[in-house]
């Protein structure tokens, strides 16, 4: 990793990380969940337990898959960046400030990015 992505890379994985878990506990007021509209016999969902469970098995998901979270802030600051500048600059060096300034634009795009991958992947 570049030194001027890990400042960005560590304050975007923090408003994510805060954004994720504010839209879980939204999302978990409607207690208990609905039951999937297909169930498969040989692999039955484990239901949790309470509302804490869902948060919890979500950030620990973020925790442990840096890589797609890393995958999908490159992405996003691909997006957002403008693009007036050459193909050899670094984005994290040459916008650290501006993109300082939008971290909440950016994690909750990958908020988004994440979520419906994991959807799609379920």
């Amino acid at each position: 990793m570049k030194r001027s992505k890990a400042p960005l890379l560590e304050a975007v994985f923090e408003r994510t990380a805060t954004m994720m878990s504010e839209a879980l506990e939204r999302g978990t007021l409607a207690w208990p969940l609905p039951a999937p509209p297909l169930i498969d016999p040989d692999f039955p969902p484990i239901w949790p337990n309470a509302p804490a469970d869902v948060t919890t098995s979500a950030l620990s998901l973020l925790q442990a898959d840096r890589g797609t979270f890393e995958r999908h802030l490159d992405e996003v600051v691909e997006l957002v960046v403008p693009h007036r500048m050459s193909l050899s600059d670094d984005p994290y060096e040459v916008h650290g400030r501006w993109l300082a300034k939008r971290t909440a634009n950016i994690a909750g795009r990958i908020v988004y990015r994440l979520t419906t991958a994991w959807l799609a992947q379920a």
